[in-house]
């Protein structure tokens, strides 16, 4: 099976801290659409954000910044 996406890991995240896409997105100060481009694959984040969304989900930044290299 291959490995999940950045996309994947962060809405499996928010959707197990039980957030809207609304309230993750107004936690981590950006649009609810910039969140959604983000967890389908469609957009990357800027690297300010990775560390928000790290801190926010309790992921380590190094695993998002790989899973965004992949």
């Amino acid at each position: 099976m291959p490995e999940k996406t950045f996309g994947e890991v962060i809405r499996a995240e928010r959707e197990l801290m039980c957030f809207t896409i609304e309230e993750a997105a107004k936690l981590l100060k950006v649009d609810r659409t910039t969140l959604y481009a983000w967890e389908t694959n469609k957009r990357k984040p800027h690297k300010r954000h990775i560390r928000e969304i790290a801190e926010l989900y309790a992921i380590d930044k190094k695993t998002l910044v790989e899973l965004l290299n992949n």
